[in-house]
């Protein structure tokens, strides 16, 4: 997967632009861009003051065990995600193909993955910052793009 372009096809600009069209169609859409923005936002963090310039306040490092955007990616964006495959499995017998079904929802590798990567960051931040020598976690370092990028 070529990182880079999903996370400008799932950024704030598209959904911006999404925004503009005004499409009831795309409120979904644009609810699932906004979230995996920030979820970049919080896995891209590169240094200390890049928050503060960009005005990106997800940018910010971690300092804090309770930080706020620890809390966001364990509620917010997996809540995100546990309630959209709460909805697949409430819709109707019959209402829609297996083939529809699987077209209305990202794949449970993805999911999965998704969960894996919130869970991991989310469990070991705070027990990083739990010592003293620890003052702030720069979410980037646990970044596999150096991997990716050598081998794609």
């Amino acid at each position: 997967m070529r990182v880079c372009l999903a996370a400008q096809v799932l950024s704030s600009s598209v959904e911006d632009a999404l925004t503009l069209l005004d499409e009831v169609e795309t409120t979904e859409t644009r609810k699932l861009i906004r979230l995996m923005d920030k979820f970049f936002d919080c896995l891209n963090v590169r240094n200390t003051f890049h928050g503060t310039t960009t005005r990106y306040e997800n940018l910010h490092p971690y300092t804090k065990c309770n930080d706020e955007q620890l809390k966001w990616l364990k509620e917010t964006f997996l809540g995100y995600f546990d309630e959209w495959e709460k909805e697949m499995k409430s819709l109707p017998a019959g209402t829609v193909t297996k083939k529809e079904k699987a077209a209305m929802k990202l794949s449970k590798e993805t999911v999965e993955g998704l969960r894996i990567t919130t869970m991991s960051l989310t469990e070991l931040i705070p027990i990083l910052l739990s010592d003293d020598d620890c003052k702030y976690i720069l979410s980037e370092v646990f970044s596999q793009d150096p991997l990716e990028i050598n081998f794609s």
